[in-house]
């Protein structure tokens, strides 16, 4: 059977619970299935592509930067616009 698996996560390497569990699906279905995974990747984990081609028959990947920055993060989902001036 042929299998997408979309993922805000790329799997390798295990970092935390949620690669953990898409990299153990994944290995598990590789063995019967064909499968193709699609991704958000940083920068950091694009070294280990080559190493999920061992279980997707193909890997497609968006490259994105996070920006840990609280104040930047907040801004870009609350603006002051979207509020009334109060007093």
């Amino acid at each position: 059977m042929r299998i997408l698996i979309l993922s805000s996560l790329f799997p390798y390497p295990l970092k935390a619970g949620g690669h953990v569990r898409i990299f153990n699906l994944i290995k598990r279905l590789s063995m019967r299935n064909n499968l193709t995974l699609l991704s958000l990747i940083t920068k950091e984990e694009e070294p280990f592509i080559d190493f999920m081609r061992g279980y997707c028959e193909r890997v497609e990947v968006v490259k994105v930067e996070y920006n840990l920055d609280l104040s930047s993060k907040l801004g870009a989902v609350i603006q002051p616009s979207q509020f009334g001036r109060v007093g």
